[in-house]
This record gives C-alpha cells, sequence and structure tokens, in this order.
C-alpha cells in the first residue's frame, strides 16, 4: 500500500522496490486510487486478512501511530521505521531520542544507535 497527497506525487513501485508490483494506492485528494489515507486500505486489509500478516511501515509520524494503534488492536506484529534530526549518529547528544513505551522496559531509543526501525508496540505514541 502507498498513499500520497495527489496523483501528482506518486512514485513508481519500481523506484521502490525494482520491480513491477501490484500496490493499492490511496491519494488524499481522490486524483489516484482510494480517495483518502493509506491508512484507509490497511484498515480494510487487516478487517479480511487478520491471519498470518505482519506490517512494516514507513512515513509521516502520525499516519504510523494510526499504523501502529490499527496493528496493535489486533496484535498484529508491526514495524516502524521512524525518522529523527541525527547531529552525532552516535546517540550522545541525544537529539534523535525517542520516548519508549511503558512496556518497552526502557525510557528512550535512540534512532540513530538503535533503529531507525522499532517494533511498534516499542514506541510511547502519545509522547512522540
Amino acid at each position: 500500500m502507498m498513499g500520497f497527497r495527489s496523483a501528482k506525487d506518486i512514485l513508481s513501485p519500481q523506484k521502490i522496490t525494482g520491480e513491477e508490483r501490484g500496490f493499492a494506492v490511496a491519494t488524499d485528494d481522490g486524483t489516484k486510487g482510494h480517495h483518502g489515507p493509506v491508512t484507509d486500505l490497511l484498515d480494510e486489509f487487516l478487517r479480511k486478512n487478520s491471519g498470518d500478516v505482519v506490517v512494516h511501515a514507513c512515513g509521516p509520524k502520525p499516519m504510523l501511530r494510526k499504523v501502529a494503534e490499527a496493528t496493535m488492536a489486533l496484535k498484529i506484529p508491526c514495524e516502524v521505521s521512524l525518522e529523527a534530526h541525527m547531529a552525532c549518529g552516535l546517540g550522545a547528544c541525544q537529539g534523535c531520542a525517542l520516548k519508549a513505551s511503558a512496556n518497552s522496559g526502557r525510557s528512550y531509543f535512540y534512532v540513530c544507535k538503535e533503529g531507525p526501525v522499532f517494533k511498534a508496540e516499542e514506541i510511547d505514541w502519545e509522547g512522540l
């Protein structure tokens, strides 16, 4: 699934994966594919295919939060790729610190050292 603001913003799946695939597309303005957020497509897919599914997501934090909420509610494994400003790349400056969820056993994660991919349930989405 791929979401964009408008049809003019759509990237070719070949640029992303190196091969042609059948991607479901959503555009916020409805100029191509589903009219609305890509999380609508995810919700529909998860309703039909909640069995042996793992979700991997990248994109803006509000979208990732919705993906995390949907997958955690259904107990579906989900990994998210998060971005942060990284000044030192070593974790010393703490510029890329993300607040961890209470059940992660941590206070913070550092995107530069421990990421950028995290399990959705490890992140404190309220504090992000």
